[in-house]
């Protein structure tokens, strides 16, 4: 059974995407500064920095003021598909011009409840997907 979100799992959401978006950040930057930054990558999928990538990332580290602007740079690259995604559910942006409506996230009354497929499951092999179009 399902129920409209609750203004209380909805701050909760938000606040998790928030911190997500923070903590993704700083481990990022950090394997930057590192030196270890190819541990980091995972999307897109079968993606792998060349030799050359990974030794001009190690050399970032080297300037002055990097780690301020990785991290500016890097919060607002995964802030804004977040955005974006929150504008597609909530229906005030249309996906690929089609008539879309908006979808709904519900809080989940019945947690016993199974569900047939996860988002998170279907994000990395989708991306197959969006490559082919």
């Amino acid at each position: 059974m399902l129920r409209e979100l609750s203004e209380k799992n909805k701050k909760i959401l938000l606040r998790y995407m928030h911190k997500e978006i923070n903590e993704t950040t700083q481990s990022v930057v950090k394997s930057i500064l590192n030196g270890n930054i190819e541990e980091q990558i995972t999307y897109p999928p079968d993606t792998r920095l060349t030799d050359e990538e990974i030794e001009s990332m190690r050399q970032v580290k080297n300037i002055s003021s990097i780690e301020s602007a990785l991290i500016k740079i890097i919060l607002d690259a995964c802030a804004n598909p977040i955005f974006s995604l929150f504008s597609v559910i909530d229906g005030v942006t249309d996906p690929d011009d089609c008539n879309w409506k908006g979808v709904s996230i519900l809080d989940r009354v019945d947690s016993d409840k199974d569900v047939e497929e996860f988002l998170h499951d279907s994000f990395y092999d989708s991306y197959w997907d969006f490559k082919e179009e």
